[in-house]
């Protein structure tokens, strides 16, 4: 690891691992909620990540680089304490529907971090092909997060008032 670009590597190969790994938890995010707007963005999001997925296996092929996953800690982490409250709290629709809202919220800010730093990487590597793919997920996971805090928002109501 001696270059931009090695870190680049690594970082979209951590990247290329957790988008995987969204793809799976938006599917059982989508599943286990019961308000229709919040479902129906995480439907939408997946598809979103699919083309996530695509982009950054382009950025692969503009590092001359087949592409390959390395474990993503921080997603894993992420998934695995969303799953073990869903699965172990016996949430009433309301708390639930909150809290994964809010883990999703978790899951976009951790990408919007590892997007902006892959991005900072592609850029500082002279490498604007890759800078532009990296800007276009950047710009989709803000645009989910700001989907995400507004219907957080009414959730939040709806918690409070059942409460």
């Amino acid at each position: 690891m001696q270059s931009a670009r090695d870190l680049l590597q690594h970082e979209l190969a951590d990247m290329y691992d957790a988008e995987k790994r969204s793809l799976g938890a938006l599917k059982k995010m989508a599943k286990q909620v019961t308000d229709n707007d919040l479902r129906e963005v995480f439907k939408s999001h997946r598809k979103e990540t699919e083309g996530q997925v695509q982009r950054l296996e382009q950025v692969f092929g503009a590092l001359d680089e087949k592409p390959v996953a390395e474990t993503c800690h921080g997603i894993r982490g992420l998934v695995k304490e969303f799953t073990n409250f869903t699965s172990q709290e016996e949430p009433s629709d309301e708390v639930n529907n909150f809290f994964v809202a809010s883990a999703a919220k978790k899951v976009e800010l951790y990408e919007i971090s590892a997007y902006a730093s892959l991005l900072e990487l592609a850029v500082h590597a002279g490498m604007s092909e890759a800078a532009d793919l990296l800007q276009e997920s950047l710009l989709e996971e803000r645009e989910a997060l700001d989907k995400l805090q507004g219907i957080s928002s009414n959730l939040g109501e709806q918690l409070s008032s059942a409460s």
